[in-house]
């Protein structure tokens, strides 16, 4: 609470003095003989004996650049043609700050007060005039019946709302750029296009549930970091090494579906299974990878997963759920999964 660095912390300890209230009654002039004015002032603002001014946080300057016209403008032609002015200035404004845009407002104000906002989205920080220019023109386009201008627009203004750092890519031994927003170009035109949830790609959900290890996300969304950065945490359950077989499919099915499965012993692999009608007879196998359910969400049998090979080199990823004989008698099987 106090602040104090280590080596003060430490004296205070040699003394006895571990609480506030100890230092409140300990003498004031010994305590600023043995730990300075510094500590001293902390206590005082500490226990409200003086003022401690605070700092407000400043509030980030608009990163915005503008239009106005002394005789008001009615035609698109005009409009795009400011967008093409403005995009070259607000691409300077955002290189100054070394930042990129995520998320970009074009407003245009009428003489009569009224105003027409377009908001547009980036897949990843942009600052390039083209590209800002090319997301307005595909979201103008899209307008049904145009713009209204009444008695037209006197003031243009073009606002970066969301920006980011913009740094620099990083190229690899090759020389080559590593550039983890190569698709982002592409993503901002289809969602000019379809619209930001039309575009969605799969983003690592914290679960160890298979079918609740992704999420299906809007490719372009803002959650306070760039979207193509590395994820928050990293997993190598569904990877494997050179040489080696994967250790999770490649495709899910939609949902699991129930086989038909003769096993051995009860809590053994599937010698036979019958899926879709149709009958496999299993050369190899490999589990169990047992995952259990999560407590939290609902008491969801234990599942016990096993790569299985059949006798035409097809690839399976199957599980039972429920322990036997301590979560069921009668274990059931569903088929989650297809290798390659």
């Amino acid at each position: 609470v106090l602040g104090l660095d280590s080596a003060t912390l430490s004296r205070l300890a040699v003394m006895g003095l571990r609480r506030i209230g100890d230092l409140a009654r300990f003498g004031r002039a010994k305590l600023r003989l043995r730990l300075g004015a510094k500590a001293m002032g902390r206590l005082d603002a500490v226990m409200g004996w003086r003022s401690a001014p605070l700092s407000p946080i400043a509030e980030p300057v608009p990163i915005r650049v503008m239009r106005r016209f002394a005789e008001p403008i009615t035609a698109m032609t005009a409009v795009e043609t400011t967008l093409s002015a403005l995009a070259p200035a607000l691409e300077a404004e955002l290189d100054k700050h070394s930042e990129g845009a995520r998320r970009l407002t074009l407003t245009l104000f009428r003489v009569d007060g009224a105003a027409c906002a377009l908001t547009v989205t980036a897949a990843a920080p942009l600052r390039a005039a083209d590209r800002i220019i090319r997301l307005f023109r595909d979201r103008l386009s899209r307008l049904e019946g145009g713009l209204d201008p009444g008695f037209g627009f006197d003031l243009i203004t073009l606002e970066a709302c969301v920006a980011e750092p913009l740094g620099e890519r990083q190229e690899n031994a090759l020389g080559s750029p590593q550039d983890h927003a190569a698709a982002a170009p592409l993503i901002d035109r289809l969602n000019g296009r379809l619209g930001l949830e039309a575009v969605r790609r799969l983003k690592p959900a914290a679960s160890h549930i298979p079918e609740r290890a992704v999420l299906f996300v809007p490719a372009a969304g803002i959650d306070g970091r760039p979207d193509w950065e590395d994820e928050p945490w990293q997993t190598d359950q569904w990877g494997a090494g050179a040489g080696e077989p994967l250790a999770r499919p490649l495709a899910l099915l939609p949902a699991p579906e129930p086989i038909e499965a003769m096993a051995e012993v009860p809590d053994g692999p599937p010698l036979r299974f019958v899926w879709r009608r149709i009958a496999h007879r299993v050369i190899a196998a490999d589990g169990p990878e047992r995952i259990a359910g999560e407590w939290w969400r609902e008491r969801a049998p234990t599942r016990d997963y096993y790569r299985l090979e059949d006798e035409n080199g097809r690839r399976f990823w199957v599980y039972r759920s429920g322990l036997y004989e301590r979560e069921t008698t009668t274990p059931r099987w569903y088929m989650h999964g297809l290798f390659p």
